[in-house]
């Protein structure tokens, strides 16, 4: 018999890649945690259970207004936050608890402390709520006004309609009084929905807006002649100093909604037989566009305000003169919206001067 020719051995495996040592996989994942630390959002902080600072990240630091080397440090000597030494302490209790901190002016975090499992520490949680609980500041003022808003015309509204149903009604001459007081509170209503909406379509972004080069001159002229009457029947002069080889970057319908807004208020706000101009000039590629009256003027405290919704600076006035609080909060929003901005500052010796830019547009 022939021999049987021998078979080739299998090739050896590759061999297997270093495994890293055990210090260097501990410092890679202390590295890892390390680096999560100090990208989140949130502050950190873990104590001991002599409540000393072990562990923080910058975040924590900065939420809590730490010193620059808090580790090893009691809690007590690096924040005087009485509420987080409370709730530390009811954590160590063996609750895991919540409270909202006041860190200083304007300044509000979120806390939760947690007891860990096993051990005598506790581990903090700090979020800063201080956007948060300024719009549920904002969200609560708004529900408030508006309520208050829709409360007096309707409340008009109704007596009036029970007045005539009562019997005002076979009398001619109290019956028409009666219904042209329905009229204006319904004109009202009717104006406050409409800015309402206005504001809600501007800051949703439904508000389209079509941005082309518009002449600033023809604008403001329209807008005064549309005016004119309402002025000249307070004595009051409107005037206009706006060049007329000036363009603007915009929306022509906003542009005139924006312009009725300002003259509208600065009309009602300056006394009969003042003065009310219009001016512009273009600085740096932008066209400052401002009202200028010489009314009364408005204090400094109420400058940075004037164009949140519903603020009045003078709460009885206002209200005397129909306004719904909204003129210049549409006035901010649909600059705002066309890539410009708004602002407010005294004229010399009295009244005040309103301003907003846009974008230069060549003619």
């Amino acid at each position: 018999m022939s021999p049987v020719p021998a078979r080739d051995a299998p090739p050896a495996p590759p061999p297997a890649p270093p495994q890293p040592s055990t210090t260097a996989a501990q410092e890679e994942e202390r590295r890892r945690f390390q680096a999560v630390l100090a990208s989140m959002a949130e502050g950190v902080l873990l104590l001991d259970g002599e409540r000393r600072v072990t562990l923080v990240n910058p975040a924590a630091s900065r939420l809590l207004g730490l010193p620059a080397q808090p580790l090893g440090r009691r809690l007590l000597e690096v924040s005087r936050l009485p509420a987080l030494h409370e709730l530390v302490e009811r954590a160590r209790a063996g609750e895991a608890c919540e409270a909202e901190l006041d860190a200083g002016p304007q300044r509000r975090l979120r806390a939760r402390a947690t007891p860990l499992e096993g051990s005598h520490e506790v581990s903090v949680v700090v979020h800063d709520v201080t956007e948060l609980r300024r719009l549920e500041a904002i969200r609560k003022d708004f529900v408030a006004n508006v309520s208050h808003e829709l409360r007096t015309p309707i409340s008009v509204i109704r007596a009036n309609a029970e007045t005539l149903l009562e019997g005002a009604l076979e009398d001619a001459g109290l019956a028409r009084g009666f219904v042209e007081a329905l009229l204006r509170n319904a004109e009202r209503l009717s104006a406050l929905i409409s800015d309402l909406l206005d504001i809600s379509r501007i800051e949703s972004g439904s508000h389209k807006l079509e941005r082309r080069p518009l002449a600033l001159a023809q604008a403001v002229r329209q807008v005064l002649d549309n005016m004119a009457q309402a002025a000249a029947a307070r004595g009051q002069t409107l005037s206009s100093q706006v060049p007329e080889a000036l363009w603007a970057l915009g929306d022509e319908k906003a542009l005139g909604q924006v312009l009725t807004n300002l003259l509208d208020n600065a009309t009602k706000y300056t006394p009969d037989g003042g003065h009310i101009q219009v001016r512009a000039a273009c600085q740096a590629g932008q066209v400052r566009l401002e009202v200028v009256d010489d009314g009364p003027g408005i204090e400094p405290q109420h400058r940075a305000r004037v164009f949140e919704r519903f603020y009045r600076v003078d709460q009885g006035r206002s209200r005397a003169m129909g306004g719904t609080g909204l003129g210049l909060s549409i006035v901010k929003n649909l600059i705002e919206a066309l890539g410009g901005q708004v602002g407010i500052e005294p004229n010399q010796p009295a009244g005040s001067i309103f301003w907003v830019t846009l974008p230069e547009a060549p003619p």
